[in-house]
């Protein structure tokens, strides 16, 4: 079993060297158009599960919470993995695959924790604000209720990124809307929630 695992984590690693180069030498060098939408909503906070800074390139910065591709200052450290599959009494004492999930390779790659500081920046502002949502999306940023606005674009809500996402999505201090490429994509995000 040892063998097993040390050659598929070095088949992972290798994937993972292949996509970040893939990324830093393709994809992140393709032109983005500025998105009137994006214009719009003017967000105070960026999260982002994709690798390169496109949006932080385009727009402004981001936290990467499955890491970031290499760049002239970086060794990328990409999360590439999968869910929790085993049961809640399995989970602590069969980690022989472990290095394969998410949360241990966030935890690998010293992802961080950033998006927690989000969250605790959204609780100060409904504390401060207000205690009930009054419907209204505030694309002014004047937060009259407290309610942060929370936008998902572009994710599948798959159950890999469950343990982030579903502190944004529960919360008292956010409403959250959730953008689609098409219908395809939005009926794919709708099963997954």
């Amino acid at each position: 079993m040892k063998y097993v695992r040390k050659n598929l984590y070095e088949d992972l690693e290798n994937i993972i060297f292949a996509l970040d180069i893939y990324l830093s030498e393709f994809v992140e060098k393709i032109k983005v158009n500025k998105l009137p939408l994006f214009e719009q909503i003017k967000p105070d906070f960026v999260l982002t599960f994709n690798y390169t800074n496109t949006y932080g390139r385009t727009y402004n910065s981001n936290v990467h919470i499955h890491g970031k591709i290499t760049d002239k200052n970086n060794k990328g450290n990409i999360v590439l993995g999968i869910d929790e599959y085993l049961d809640k009494k399995d989970q602590t004492n069969k980690v022989n695959y472990a290095i394969f999930k998410k949360f241990a390779q966030r935890i690998r790659n010293k992802t961080g924790n950033d998006y927690r500081q989000v969250l605790n920046d959204i609780e100060m502002i409904y504390k401060k604000k207000g205690t009930t949502y009054s419907g209204i999306f505030d694309l002014d940023k004047d937060y009259p209720d407290g309610i942060s606005c929370v936008y998902i674009f572009g994710h599948s809500l798959d159950i890999t990124d469950k343990d982030i996402l579903a502190k944004f999505i529960k919360s008292d201090e956010t409403v959250v809307e959730v953008y689609c490429h098409d219908k395809a994509s939005e009926g794919m995000a709708i099963e997954n929630i």
